[in-house]
């Protein structure tokens, strides 16, 4: 993570200290994995992070291990107020377990990240994805006005943030 954000900062037209970062789907890992590296460099630089239907397999046992002290990251100071975080996921979403959204919000915010949930009613695994209405498994559908709303709130979160 800490290369793709150089590489990134590298780029001519880049801001190297307003950078955001976006995971959709299994890009909650890396959404999670770039909180969890907590380095001044990097906290410096990203400001905001949003994650869209983001599975966080396994986070439960990483968070036990970041509670027993053991785990990767800095101390809650090295973040507060500096970066925001914004999960947006489907109450009905089959892949994405409420401990485990549960354990990855707890992870951020003993990190001291302002993290902020907006969880959609009625609302499957894919849900800003148009595709997914042609997927033939019920457990993803697309849903136009929870993919609105998240869009929203994450443009808003990086006007402000950025």
């Amino acid at each position: 993570m800490q290369a793709a954000i150089d590489a990134l900062a590298s780029q001519p037209g880049v801001d190297p200290g307003r950078i955001g970062a976006m995971g959709f789907c299994l890009g909650g890992h890396p959404i999670l994995e770039l909180a969890r590296m907590n380095s001044n460099l990097t906290c410096n630089q990203v400001k905001a992070m949003v994650t869209f239907h983001g599975v966080f397999d396994g986070v439960r046992k990483l968070r036990a291990v970041q509670s027993a002290g053991e785990g990767r990251g800095g101390s809650q100071a090295n973040n507060a107020n500096k970066t925001n975080i914004l999960v947006c996921t489907g109450e009905d979403d089959p892949f994405i377990a409420s401990e485990d959204l549960d354990a990855a919000i707890a992870v951020f915010n003993t990190l001291g990240y302002q993290t902020n949930t907006m969880t959609f009613k009625d609302t499957k695994h894919g849900f800003t994805n148009p595709a997914q209405d042609y997927n033939p498994s019920d457990a993803f559908a697309y849903s136009e006005e929870a993919n609105g709303k998240a869009w929203d709130a994450a443009l808003s979160l990086l006007s402000t943030s950025l």
